[in-house]
């Protein structure tokens, strides 16, 4: 018989065979990753753009809102979190978020996504809105009010930012105020000069110093 004059056949045929399954196995793998990795080459500019979130005009784009408010409330369940907004996330898994929010037009946060990650995520979203959240003329207005009066209250200061800021921003801006005062608030070692200190460079104009 054949396999008597060639005892290593089958096995070398077995081999070739696990090899060959093996080869395809890394195609098919690759091929799917190669897919995922072009879904935003191939993805229409116009419909990219429509759910894009980061470097939008909020203005125009009221899922940027959307996204802040299930940003802040996926850190409302963390709010205890020691160092919260203090301390900065993986720019690794962060870059990955953000690639997945531009796609999606959403932020997509989870119990098994680090809370720091999240920060982070949240933090670029509001550096990058066009124009800042707080531009360089209502920053300027505001730090006058602060020099005229070192603690102003608070209706002064929402007549100011409401006067100064367009409607989408203004609602950002609250939505993201609100939830520092319950970080404030929170075990987490965060007083309200800590907080101000990490979050001034997210929602004001770097032109204005407080970054």
């Amino acid at each position: 018989p054949l396999s008597d004059r060639y005892p290593f056949l089958p096995l070398l045929l077995r081999s070739l065979v696990c090899s060959v399954g093996m080869i395809w196995c890394w195609i098919r793998a690759y091929a799917i990753l190669l897919l995922d990795q072009g879904a935003a080459r191939d993805c229409p500019q116009d419909q990219c753009e429509q759910r894009a979130l980061y470097g939008v005009h909020v203005e125009t784009a009221p899922r940027v809102l959307d996204a802040v408010k299930s940003g802040i409330e996926f850190l409302d369940q963390h709010i205890d979190t020691e160092g919260l907004w203090r301390v900065s996330g993986s720019k690794v898994n962060v870059e990955k978020l953000r690639e997945q929010a531009d796609l999606s037009g959403r932020l997509l946060l989870d119990q098994g996504t680090p809370v720091h990650d999240g920060v982070s995520l949240l933090v670029n979203l509001l550096r990058e809105i066009p124009g800042c959240l707080i531009g360089l003329a209502a920053g300027g207005e505001l730090l006058d009010l602060l020099q005229r009066d070192p603690e102003p209250s608070p209706a002064e200061v929402v007549q100011l930012a409401k006067a100064r800021l367009t409607p989408p921003k203004f609602s950002i801006l609250a939505t993201v105020v609100l939830h520092w005062q319950r970080v404030v608030e929170a075990e987490n070692r965060m007083d309200g000069r800590a907080v101000s200190t990490c979050v001034a460079a997210a929602v004001f104009d770097n032109k204005l110093g407080m970054g």
